[in-house]
Protein backbone atom coordinates (compact mmCIF):
# COMPACT_ATOMS: atom_id res chain seq x y z
CA UNK A 1 0.00 0.00 0.00
CA UNK A 2 1.48 3.38 -0.97
CA UNK A 3 2.19 5.86 1.81
CA UNK A 4 -0.63 8.32 2.50
CA UNK A 5 -0.07 12.02 1.83
CA UNK A 6 -2.02 15.08 2.88
CA UNK A 7 -3.18 17.87 0.55
CA UNK A 8 0.31 19.46 0.65
CA UNK A 9 2.05 16.21 -0.30
CA UNK A 10 3.42 15.51 3.19
CA UNK A 11 3.48 11.96 4.47
CA UNK A 12 0.85 11.22 7.10
CA UNK A 13 0.44 8.32 9.45
CA UNK A 14 -1.91 5.67 8.22
CA UNK A 15 -3.20 2.81 10.29
CA UNK A 16 -5.06 1.00 7.52
CA UNK A 17 -4.80 -2.76 7.64
CA UNK A 18 -5.62 -4.77 4.54
CA UNK A 19 -6.89 -8.25 5.29
CA UNK A 20 -7.39 -10.76 2.51
CA UNK A 21 -9.65 -13.63 3.48
CA UNK A 22 -8.14 -16.82 2.12
CA UNK A 23 -9.75 -19.00 4.78
CA UNK A 24 -11.60 -21.25 2.32
CA UNK A 25 -8.42 -21.93 0.35
CA UNK A 26 -6.44 -22.68 3.51
CA UNK A 27 -9.13 -24.95 4.91
CA UNK A 28 -9.39 -26.90 1.67
CA UNK A 29 -5.65 -27.54 1.65
CA UNK A 30 -5.50 -28.37 5.35
CA UNK A 31 -8.38 -30.85 5.12
CA UNK A 32 -6.05 -33.10 3.17
CA UNK A 33 -3.50 -33.20 5.98
CA UNK A 34 -3.34 -36.19 8.29
CA UNK A 35 -4.42 -35.49 11.90
CA UNK A 36 -0.82 -35.77 13.06
CA UNK A 37 0.21 -33.10 10.53
CA UNK A 38 -2.55 -30.79 11.81
CA UNK A 39 -1.12 -31.15 15.29
CA UNK A 40 2.39 -30.48 13.90
CA UNK A 41 0.98 -27.39 12.17
CA UNK A 42 -0.57 -26.07 15.38
CA UNK A 43 2.58 -26.76 17.40
CA UNK A 44 4.75 -25.03 14.79
CA UNK A 45 2.39 -22.04 14.70
CA UNK A 46 2.29 -21.72 18.50
CA UNK A 47 6.08 -21.97 18.76
CA UNK A 48 6.58 -19.31 16.09
CA UNK A 49 3.92 -17.00 17.55
CA UNK A 50 5.56 -17.22 20.97
CA UNK A 51 8.94 -16.41 19.40
CA UNK A 52 7.74 -13.27 17.57
CA UNK A 53 4.93 -11.84 19.73
CA UNK A 54 5.74 -8.45 21.29
CA UNK A 55 6.56 -9.01 24.97
CA UNK A 56 5.94 -6.60 27.82
CA UNK A 57 4.97 -8.76 30.80
CA UNK A 58 5.00 -12.08 28.93
CA UNK A 59 1.30 -12.64 29.67
CA UNK A 60 0.26 -12.64 25.99
CA UNK A 61 3.16 -14.88 24.95
CA UNK A 62 2.42 -17.35 27.74
CA UNK A 63 -1.29 -17.48 26.83
CA UNK A 64 -0.78 -18.64 23.21
CA UNK A 65 -1.94 -22.24 22.93
CA UNK A 66 -3.98 -24.62 20.80
CA UNK A 67 -6.70 -27.21 21.16
CA UNK A 68 -7.20 -30.26 19.03
CA UNK A 69 -10.42 -32.01 18.05
CA UNK A 70 -9.09 -35.08 16.27
CA UNK A 71 -12.49 -36.57 15.40
CA UNK A 72 -13.36 -33.38 13.53
CA UNK A 73 -9.88 -32.90 12.07
CA UNK A 74 -9.66 -29.48 13.70
CA UNK A 75 -7.05 -27.49 15.59
CA UNK A 76 -7.56 -24.02 17.04
CA UNK A 77 -4.72 -21.66 17.89
CA UNK A 78 -5.69 -18.91 20.33
CA UNK A 79 -4.67 -16.53 23.09
CA UNK A 80 -6.38 -16.24 26.45
CA UNK A 81 -5.57 -12.67 27.43
CA UNK A 82 -8.54 -10.83 26.00
CA UNK A 83 -6.26 -8.37 24.19
CA UNK A 84 -4.40 -10.62 21.75
CA UNK A 85 -6.50 -9.42 18.79
CA UNK A 86 -5.74 -5.79 19.62
CA UNK A 87 -2.02 -6.49 19.42
CA UNK A 88 -2.46 -8.50 16.19
CA UNK A 89 -4.72 -6.00 14.39
CA UNK A 90 -4.02 -2.72 16.20
CA UNK A 91 -6.45 -0.12 17.46
CA UNK A 92 -7.16 3.51 16.70
CA UNK A 93 -4.36 4.39 19.14
CA UNK A 94 -1.90 1.56 18.57
CA UNK A 95 -0.34 0.20 15.41
CA UNK A 96 -0.84 -3.45 14.58
CA UNK A 97 1.93 -5.79 15.70
CA UNK A 98 1.01 -9.04 13.93
CA UNK A 99 2.25 -12.29 15.38
CA UNK A 100 -0.49 -14.86 14.61
CA UNK A 101 -0.73 -14.20 10.86
CA UNK A 102 3.06 -14.42 10.38
CA UNK A 103 3.13 -17.54 12.58
CA UNK A 104 0.41 -19.08 10.39
CA UNK A 105 2.43 -18.27 7.25
CA UNK A 106 5.56 -19.78 8.83
CA UNK A 107 3.76 -22.98 9.87
CA UNK A 108 2.21 -23.20 6.41
CA UNK A 109 5.63 -23.05 4.75
CA UNK A 110 7.09 -25.61 7.14
CA UNK A 111 4.23 -28.13 7.22
CA UNK A 112 2.00 -27.70 4.16
CA UNK A 113 4.52 -26.63 1.52
CA UNK A 114 6.66 -29.63 2.46
CA UNK A 115 3.73 -31.96 1.78
CA UNK A 116 2.85 -32.42 5.42
CA UNK A 117 6.33 -33.59 6.34
CA UNK A 118 8.09 -32.28 9.40
CA UNK A 119 11.87 -32.31 9.04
Amino acid sequence: MPAARDSKGRFVKSSAVVITDRTAEALKTMQGLHADRLRDFAEEMVDEAKDIVPVDTGNLRDSIDFTEEREQGLVKVFTQTGYGAWVELGTSRMAARPYLAPAFAHAWSVIVDRGGRVD
